[in-house]
């Protein structure tokens, strides 16, 4: 348990940003009462398609005769339950950290006619749209409130008959709450995380790292200007109270404290 103080509920009107946080946690042990009750959960796990079309046959570069499906598979047997359709082409699927709703991004707009996706847990489970927000879901908030995505301008058109994705040229903060987005002129971000309070947003692109926040100025950190350079690979940038650490394929690889996350 960690008590804090953090704008904009708290120490506000400070430029930047000066949340306040405790020097260590407090840890909690919640006994079970004596009589007790064994719930099972059972699991399940969402698989989505790329999408398919007879006609171009084998690409989904125009909207006509492309279909994209959602399907739920339970867990432990393996059971496929009823297949949903997507009202666009998904090219990510991150949960939110409640696991009630899940979010699927998509590369072009056509329009304004398609857009991000979001996925309600349920028997079966509800697709919502939200058209022109297009990208690559990087991460969804602790809250579930702001989902980060990566992609080029929603105005963007496929080239005739190939598949390829166009290239990142910017990031958009999508709200899920007020159902608005704030676009962020960052290139080729590949990966993003929240702080734990939910204050700021760390975003990875290229050698680059930028610290987001609704209160605060955009704020551009170059890596290469230091000593080791760092280089980005996937999901590779981690908050851990007020250090910011990096993860590389094979774990931890460097921890900078100086890069704290009041910073």
């Amino acid at each position: 348990m960690v008590a804090s103080c953090t704008p904009p509920t708290c120490n506000i009107g400070l430029k930047p940003l000066l949340p306040i946080y405790p020097s260590g946690a407090v840890d909690v042990v919640v006994a079970p009462a004596t009589t007790t009750t064994t719930t099972t959960t059972t699991p399940t796990v969402y698989v989505s398609s790329t999408g398919f079309s007879t006609f171009p046959a084998g690409n989904c570069s125009t909207t006509v005769g492309c279909v994209s499906l959602l399907v739920p598979i339970g867990s432990p047997n393996n059971t496929v339950g009823a297949a949903v359709g997507l009202p666009a082409t998904p090219n990510s699927l991150v949960f939110d950290r409640q696991g009630a709703k899940a979010y699927m991004g998509t590369d072009f707009s056509f329009f304004g006619n398609r857009g991000l996706m979001q996925i309600t847990v349920a028997s079966p489970p509800t697709v919502a749209q939200f058209k022109a927000v297009t990208g690559k879901v990087l991460t969804v908030s602790p809250d579930g409130k702001k989902v980060i995505l990566s992609g080029a301008d929603p105005d963007a058109l496929p080239v005739p008959g190939s598949n390829t994705p166009p290239p990142a040229t910017q990031v958009i903060v999508f709200d899920t709450t007020s159902n608005t987005s704030t676009t962020l002129n960052i290139a080729g971000a590949t990966a993003a995380d929240f702080s734990p309070d939910n204050l700021r947003a760390f975003i990875a692109a290229g050698s680059n790292l930028y610290v987001w926040s609704a209160q605060d100025a955009l704020k551009k950190i170059s890596h290469c200007a230091r000593q080791g350079c760092v280089v980005f690979s996937g999901r590779c940038v981690r908050v851990r109270g007020r250090r910011i650490q990096f993860f590389f394929s094979h774990g931890l690889e460097h921890m900078w404290p100086e890069f704290r996350a009041d910073q």
